[in-house]
């Protein structure tokens, strides 16, 4: 760290630093804009100025890694400006992950490079070239009080600058700030800056709207009254509730629950009745989700959803102690999204399917009906708890159940949960 320790500023240290100062000045100058300097310029001029103490000339071995300035973060930049009696709060990262703080710190080193020699600072003593670094140094921290906001609390969201310069910290309040809907304007003006212009404002609404659903899944889950309060809207159906939140949220679906993209058969409704007019008719059955893959190849998605509460296995063991059985209402899932993806490929006729919409017209896509795809969806794997544990003996007879049903794919709803978490990046 740099300090005096109590040397006397000889005269050619002292002019050494005036003829410094000149230029260091019209640099720093060179970065206002619209009467600001950015806190990641003062950052690089603490750093560069420290490293000075150490060598001359600055040559990027001195003071770069990979990509950052060495040694740089907020304890670091923090400690530099209290060795000059600044206490106040600095940047909480100290510019250590943006990525224009090394780029102010490159241009500043070769500043005091080509000044540095016209003053004769290649002929400095350590001792005289630690007095300069203490003087420059000190003229920057006194740039931090004069043009450092430290009467702002906190960094400010609709200031689009503050995105270029600030930490993952900064970023991550400043989203939280404005994601639920407030200066959209603002992010998309500062990201555009910063990667382009590729991102639109229904982007973060659609980032936005994902994270409270997957509140929301979360709730239902969880939340006993919550999940009461959706009872009551849904003729206390609890399949009525499930197969509306994923009816609006086919986005949990859509990334594909075999890893392949899927999306909503028929436009107007995840559900699908056989039993009417509808865009695939001909079989006497109705199933929860009607999905289709997102492809040239484009194949048909059974799905059938039963409440988070239905059993995995029989709470009772049917031959003590350890052999469970499945639970009447996931064998009952099963049997009818087989039975219901049977006839309606068999009602269909054919191995390659021209869509049309309810009124007749062309839907646009054909599906290939060989062997579709059969998924449902039950249960949590909560149920297999013992005592805070996982019991070894319900956990190996459900799995044992659900790897012998080759053609129906089970999901728990934690394992959906887990999976919406992924897609919006959550955990």
């Amino acid at each position: 760290m740099v300090k005096t320790n109590g040397l006397e500023q000889s005269a050619q240290v002292s002019g050494a630093a005036e003829v410094l100062l000149a230029e260091i000045q019209s640099w720093y100058e060179s970065k206002r804009a619209a009467g600001k300097v950015k806190s990641n310029v003062m950052c690089a001029g603490l750093y560069i100025t420290d490293f000075l103490a150490e060598a001359f000339p600055l040559t990027p071995d001195v003071y770069q890694t990979k990509s950052q300035v060495k040694g740089s973060g907020g304890k670091k930049a923090q400690a530099l400006l209290a060795d000059h009696g600044e206490s106040r709060e600095f940047r909480r990262e100290g510019g250590r992950t943006s990525r224009l703080t090394i780029e102010h710190a490159r241009e500043l080193a070769d500043t005091i490079n080509s000044a540095g020699v016209a003053a004769g600072v290649d002929t400095f003593t350590l001792a005289q070239r630690s007095a300069l670094a203490w003087l420059l140094q000190d003229w920057f921290v006194a740039r931090v009080r004069d043009d450092f906001p430290f009467d702002q609390k906190s960094v400010d969201p609709t200031d689009a600058d503050e995105w270029e310069q600030s930490g993952d910290e900064d970023v991550a309040h400043m989203i939280e700030t404005l994601i639920d809907g407030k200066g959209k304007v603002v992010v998309l003006k500062a990201i555009a800056g910063l990667i382009g212009d590729s991102i639109t404002e229904s982007d973060l609404d659609l980032i936005a709207n994902r994270k409270d659903q997957l509140k929301h899944f979360q709730r239902l889950l969880f939340d006993e009254s919550f999940f009461q309060s959706q009872l009551e809207k849904n003729s206390n159906d609890p399949e009525a509730v499930w197969r509306k939140f994923f009816g609006g949220n086919q986005w949990i679906f859509g990334y594909g629950l075999t890893l392949i993209s899927c999306e909503s058969y028929d436009s107007d409704t995840l559900e699908h009745d056989f039993t009417s007019a509808t865009v695939l008719a001909g079989a006497d059955m109705q199933v929860d989700a009607l999905l289709r893959t997102r492809s040239r190849l484009s194949g048909l998605v059974f799905c059938g959803i039963k409440p988070h509460s239905a059993n995995l296995i029989e709470p009772e063991a049917y031959r003590p102690p350890d052999v469970y059985r499945p639970g009447k209402d996931l064998v009952a899932a099963v049997s009818q999204v087989q039975k219901t993806a049977d006839k309606a490929v068999r009602a269909i006729r054919s191995h390659l399917h021209r869509v049309r919409r309810r009124d007749g017209e062309r839907a646009g896509f054909e599906v290939v009906t060989l062997r579709p795809r059969q998924i449902v969806i039950a249960g949590m794997a909560s149920q297999f708890e013992s005592d805070g544990e996982l019991n070894p003996e319900k956990v190996s007879s459900f799995e044992l159940y659900r790897r012998s049903v080759t053609d129906v794919e089970i999901i728990t709803f934690d394992e959906l949960l887990a999976r919406a978490a992924f897609i919006v990046a959550d955990r």
